[in-house]
């Protein structure tokens, strides 16, 4: 039987949400956005968060969260905002979105979890050596990957226009 969660992915001017098998990193649902409110303070988001999922066809109660999120996050804490307000930077986010959405919540660097699906079910799944990532949103992101193993929050860099 399939594990099913709700993936979303928080971006500077996108929130992006679905029902995601973690078995086969198929979506199970059509994918629904909502902008990402202006500011990107964490209450903000966290509010708009709970329309989304609310917007996501069979997403019940009892289904877990995984967040994406365009920031160096470590164990659930955001350490740094790219294109979010700095009220970001040390925020348990992990605890945030778990309190307000009444669920379990595990929030990741965006680039991150893209390259551990890469791994899991993508282009680099039975690749070995380097292997760099890179994510065109409203920034650009990279993870890095040595013998399918990540190297967390390996950012090369932030550029803003």
């Amino acid at each position: 039987m399939a594990k099913i969660a709700i993936g979303i992915d928080i971006g500077g001017t996108g929130i992006k949400g679905a029902l995601v098998d973690v078995s086969s990193g198929e979506l199970l649902s059509s994918r629904v956005r909502i902008e990402t409110p202006e500011g990107g303070r964490p209450n903000d988001i966290a509010e708009v968060l709970k329309v989304l999922i609310s917007q996501i066809p069979g997403a019940t109660q009892d289904l877990p969260v995984g967040i994406c999120f365009p920031a160096v996050v470590q164990h659930g804490v955001t350490m740094s905002a790219a294109n979010v307000s700095p009220e970001w930077i040390g925020l348990d986010a992990d605890s945030l979105f778990t309190k307000s959405l009444d669920r379990p919540v595990h929030v990741i660097n965006d680039p991150d979890a893209a390259g551990v699906a890469e791994v899991k079910f993508g282009a680099a799944r039975k690749r070995k050596g380097l292997i760099i990532l890179t994510t065109l949103g409203t920034g650009i992101g990279t993870a890095i990957l040595n013998n399918r193993e990540l190297v967390p929050n390996s950012e090369l860099g932030h550029i803003e226009i």
